[in-house]
């Protein structure tokens, strides 16, 4: 039996809810944010446009060990700029 190990979403800090993007994660020009982690196993990677939470999620795919299961992991942003979409600010430059 698979499971899936999931962490609760955090509120928004700036909006009411999260506005989930892929943009600028990195992978490919066609599928931001998507990563192969090897199997049928892989690896997506969002931000919120309003607040900087970033949000990975890893599923096993198919082909997995007993044990393993889907994981969704929240980290908040140190410093986020929604203007630039970044956590390095260059609109007062």
């Amino acid at each position: 039996m698979r499971r899936l190990w999931d962490h609760p979403e955090p509120e928004c800090e700036e909006a009411e809810e999260h506005d989930w993007t892929s943009e600028g994660e990195g992978g490919l020009n066609d599928n931001p944010g998507v990563w192969s982690t090897g199997g049928t196993s892989m690896m997506f990677s969002t931000h919120c446009r309003h607040c900087g939470m970033r949000r990975t999620e890893c599923t096993t795919g198919s082909q997995y060990d007993p044990g393993d299961c889907d994981t969704t992991e929240y980290e908040p942003a140190l410093d986020w700029c929604a203007e630039c979409q970044s956590e390095e600010c260059t609109c007062e430059e």
